[in-house]
């Protein structure tokens, strides 16, 4: 289902990814675009729009790039700059940071389906700036001062050894480069819960760190500078659709709404700037 350069000509990294035009397929196409998407499912990261087939992942995504790229915007803002997603899903934010004027844009990630995903996204796409390695941040480990801006959204909480993670992001940044880190977390100042299971009905998650449980993390990592640039309640950040049908955190709430259903304080999530 390859198309011609027209394609290019009407594609748009706003909120939505728009790739294509609904007239770009006939029925037939369209109706095999479809199900190839669903066969790719769960889509967590979007909304994305492909030839007029709209995409809506658990997360809208768009509403956690407005912040992120508020803190970019803060030290200059990414135009000309070299981006780097760690753990990037499918891709997404890549998106939104060429739209922002980045010079290039690659996301790694280490999940199958996220690389497919991407694939199916970008295979009419033809954009040379944006680009996606199957890989986990180990991967930083050999490239030194590559990148001018790291963004590292919804990790460091997936990871039984962060400061691993941060010791990567910290290496990988070329001279007055910056990591914008997004994690979630509990109003727990310096104290962390590490869940004896799932936290909030998911499983995965080693610790759920306060906000200066972070700060000083980043500080022991070697960032010499770091802030805590915004803070909110994303519980309605997360939805169930067509394409992602899915248990959302708010779901496992208990019924007043300030613990988790295994007796947890509730999340929130952090963003913060960290430079070298």
């Amino acid at each position: 289902m390859a198309l011609d350069s027209r394609v290019n000509k009407s594609n748009q990294y706003g909120d939505c990814i728009r790739i294509g035009n609904p007239s770009d397929l006939n029925a037939a196409d369209f109706s095999r675009l479809t199900i190839e998407a669903k066969s790719l499912a769960p889509w967590r990261k979007g909304p994305f729009e492909l030839h007029g087939l709209r995409i809506d992942g658990q997360w809208d995504s768009s509403l956690k790039w407005k912040r992120a790229l508020a803190v970019a915007d803060s030290q200059g803002g990414l135009k000309g700059r070299r981006v780097c997603d760690v753990g990037c899903n499918n891709g997404y934010y890549l998106f939104r940071a060429i739209e922002a004027g980045a010079t290039s844009a690659l996301g790694l990630d280490p999940a199958v389906n996220f690389e497919k995903q991407f694939e199916f996204i970008t295979r009419d796409l033809g954009d040379s700036r944006i680009s996606f390695k199957r890989a986990g941040y180990q991967w930083l480990l050999e490239e030194k001062q590559v990148f001018d801006v790291i963004f590292c959204m919804g990790v460091v909480y997936h990871q039984k050894n962060p400061y691993e993670l941060l010791d990567a992001l910290r290496e990988s940044l070329a001279p007055g480069g910056y990591v914008v880190l997004e994690t979630l977390g509990a109003d727990l100042g310096e104290r962390m819960i590490v869940p004896a299971g799932k936290y909030a009905g998911q499983g995965g998650i080693w610790m759920v760190p306060g906000p200066v449980a972070i700060q000083n993390m980043l500080r022991r990592s070697g960032f010499g500078t770091n802030r805590m640039m915004d803070v909110w309640d994303a519980r309605d950040e997360q939805s169930r659709t067509e394409f992602a049908d899915l248990p959302c955190m708010k779901e496992f709430y208990n019924d007043t709404g300030d613990k988790t259903i295994e007796g947890y304080e509730v999340p929130l999530r952090y963003l913060f700037l960290a430079k070298r």
